[in-house]
């Protein structure tokens, strides 16, 4: 069998031949047809095809005794032959053939080498990666395309993880026990630039935590990157329900449900410094008047602010089973419009003997939350 150095000039098989063209040593300037074998084939279908050298890459062909056939054996990256003369190198090494990390970083690799690629020529490929780098033992299984998207088994003990990524700023990360700090262990981490979307379409989704914390929803943004019209919106927390009810649960002995306003830590646009909880039940009808109804259960409702003012648009109704009892230490000022009307058996208006004023509940021991004056912090 005989062996020798060639120069691709055509690789391109438009007949599906399996073959090449090339200028072969010793065989003048004369281009002939150059059989591709393959890696590996296993005759029945099972095979490892790899792309066909580049034009004016150097190969190493064979022609076997008594057959009038080249066939390409390997491409000599890093090695040139110019169709005569001596076989020379390339100053410029392709980075799949040097010693060093796929991202091109200098000096992340030793000598040994275990690294195994299969790439296109759009740097579409798979590679298994096998080395001891500068810092740590690179060891990672990658799936990648030319546009930037992979899914990379990683085993390096920085990283331990599995990651799928689609850009720069779309990915999800599935952590077991990674040495780096800025990595939970055992831990989940979706991140995108744009919109995300759960979606149902026929049965429950349930968001559980078993024994671990909390589960926090937290929306920081100030609207700096939304477009104009979403700005308004910056910061929300939203639940709606189309059809059924919103229900909020604890089952913890001596449970309570905190709604609080906190003090500001980001001052919006032309946004009040005011803090207000408002409670609106059914939507507002053209007279501003919301069409529903608010129902209050408890053995004790306690109520305490600075001010306290109702405003209705029809009937303040007040009935209790015991007494009503009003006390103001300045005074109690009533006025109507109209008539004042009062019925009971007896009424007493200076009576005789001073009505004690009525017994308050302590309304300054009120339950705090844990959060108070500081709220939840995000990380990840």
């Amino acid at each position: 069998m005989k062996l020798a150095l060639a120069v691709v000039k055509n690789n391109i098989d438009i007949y599906n031949s399996g073959s090449l063209k090339a200028v072969i040593e010793g065989c003048g300037n004369e281009i002939r047809p150059v059989l591709i074998s393959a890696p590996f084939h296993s005759g029945d279908g099972g095979a490892l095809k790899t792309p066909s050298p580049k034009v004016n890459s150097t190969i190493i062909v064979c022609k076997p005794e008594g057959s009038p056939e080249w066939i390409y054996l390997a491409t000599c990256e890093g090695l040139v032959w110019q169709g005569q003369g001596a076989l020379t190198k390339n100053k410029f090494i392709p980075t799949m053939a040097r010693g060093v990390d796929r991202s091109g970083k200098s000096k992340q690799a030793s000598v040994l080498d275990r690294d195994f690629v299969i790439k296109t020529d759009g740097n579409y490929g798979l590679e298994f990666v096998q080395r001891q780098g500068s810092n740590e033992p690179l060891t990672y299984s990658k799936v990648f395309t030319g546009a930037g998207k992979f899914i990379n088994l990683d085993d390096t003990p920085s990283q331990d993880s599995i990651t799928l990524q689609a850009g720069e700023y779309s990915s999800f990360k599935l952590t077991n026990f990674p040495a780096s700090r800025s990595l939970c262990s055992m831990g989940a981490v979706l991140e995108t630039l744009g919109p995300q979307r759960f979606v149902n379409r026929e049965s429950k989704t349930t968001i559980a935590v078993e024994n671990g914390t909390e589960l926090n929803l937290i929306n920081n943004s100030t609207g700096t990157n939304a477009i104009a019209e979403d700005k308004l919106f910056a910061g929300n927390i939203n639940l709606q329900t189309g059809t059924g009810d919103i229900n909020l649960f604890t089952k913890s002995a001596g449970g309570k449900i905190f709604i609080e306003c906190l003090p500001a830590t980001v001052a919006l646009p032309n946004q009040e410094p005011i803090n207000d909880i408002v409670i609106r039940a059914g939507s507002a009808v053209p007279t501003g008047v919301s069409v529903g109804r608010v129902t209050i259960e408890a053995s004790e409702i306690q109520l305490t602010t600075s001010n306290l003012s109702v405003l209705s648009q029809g009937d303040i109704n007040m009935q209790s089973l015991g007494s009503i009892n009003m006390f103001g230490a300045l005074g109690v000022n009533i006025t109507s419009g109209a008539s004042i009307a009062l019925q009971a058996p007896k009424v007493d208006l200076n009576p005789p003997t001073p009505v004690a004023p009525p017994v308050v509940a302590n309304l300054t021991n009120f339950p705090s939350s844990r959060y108070l004056f500081t709220g939840v912090l995000f990380e990840y």
